[in-house]
């Protein structure tokens, strides 16, 4: 832009100086030229300092989400309360976190990609269950089942669980360019135990109730 000014303030000057015209204008141009250009530098300048400052902070923001995700990843991996798995479109494994390792007691290194998150549930192993949860999840829904989870090869504890599509763009573990899955759940068995004693209590009440109107009735 400075060039360009500064070779149409000569060209003007040359014309002007043809033409006739007295130095006093001359100058007068000259001047006003100036004050445009530096104008024009001044802006160029806070263009520059904006800049700047934007990438700066959009550096300092980008640092500042790589650790939370950082921070949030660690602790879901470590969480012990919940289970937490992530799999591929194809429903293979991709992560198993420490939770899952504790409650259905294998390994990470066992299942991460060896293993279809079905054989974790004795529901999901009949034909076709594991394909259609899949197909429900990648329509947008988020289905919340209670399952009976395998530890080994024998029924472990009843799990609630939830489970929901992962974006492949969040996810840089999903290999096959497609949206993945996301399993959260926990260990309910002592909630159902306790559930069930208590409808038994309540019957045993109901029963005895019944036999002592029945008594007074006689």
């Amino acid at each position: 832009i400075g060039q360009a000014l500064t070779r149409r303030m000569l060209a003007r000057q040359h014309g002007l100086a043809e033409r006739g015209v007295d130095s006093s204008k001359l100058e007068e141009g000259s001047r006003a030229l100036d004050i445009a250009y530096d104008k024009l530098r001044e802006k160029k300048e806070q263009l520059r300092l904006l800049s700047d400052s934007l990438e700066a902070t959009i550096q300092e923001r980008t640092a500042e989400l790589k650790a939370t995700t950082a921070f949030l990843n660690e602790v879901l991996a470590s969480t012990t309360d919940y289970f937490i798995i992530a799999c591929n479109s194809k429903g293979v494994i991709l992560s198993f976190n420490m939770g899952a390792e504790a409650l259905f007691g294998v390994d990470a290194v066992d299942v991460v990609g060896r293993r279809h998150f079905r054989t974790l549930f004795c529901e999901l192993e009949e034909d076709g269950a594991a394909e259609a949860l899949l197909s429900r999840v990648a329509d947008g829904a988020s289905p919340q089942l209670e399952l009976v989870a395998l530890v080994g090869e024998s029924e472990g504890f009843v799990a609630k669980v939830s489970f929901s599509r992962l974006e492949e763009a969040s996810w840089s573990g999903s290999d096959d360019g497609q949206d993945g899955l996301v399993i959260i759940g926990s260990d309910v068995t002592r909630e159902r135990e306790l559930e069930a004693e208590n409808q038994e209590y309540i019957r045993q009440i109901e029963e005895t109730n019944q036999h002592r109107s029945e008594e007074r009735r006689v």
